[in-house]
């Protein structure tokens, strides 16, 4: 089980942070809201290549993709509020997205929880 221990707080959003295993004591840091489960050593050639290459095209990644989906005559806004609308989050749920890419879901989620946002 993980163990949410929180440094800083953003309209209930951990912003800053760790998750701490309560059976290894492994320790996983929550940078800019985000869960780092990266466990180094078995990191090898062709993830740090990946790395690479995800972290040249993560900042260009929404604008590209909110263009992608106006060409194909919907936006990306209304795609998120129906995926999100149909998840059943109720006031006061968490939240924990994984494969969360940018973190374009998060504001969505909002709408619907008070809960925490992992």
């Amino acid at each position: 089980m993980l163990i949410l221990h929180s440094r800083s707080l953003k309209e209930d959003v951990v912003v800053e942070g760790e998750l701490r295993c309560s059976v290894c004591g492994k320790t996983y840091l929550l940078k800019n809201g985000l869960p780092n489960f990266i466990v180094k050593p078995c990191l090898r050639l062709s993830n740090k290549i990946q790395k690479f290459f995800y972290n040249i095209y993560a900042p260009l990644y929404d604008s590209l993709e909110r263009r992608l989906a106006e060409s194909l005559g919907f936006s990306e806004e209304e795609l998120r509020m129906e995926v999100v609308s149909r998840m059943d989050i109720e006031e006061g749920n968490t939240v924990l997205e994984v494969c969360i890419g940018t973190g374009g879901n998060i504001p969505y989620y909002r709408k619907y929880t008070r809960g925490l946002i992992v």
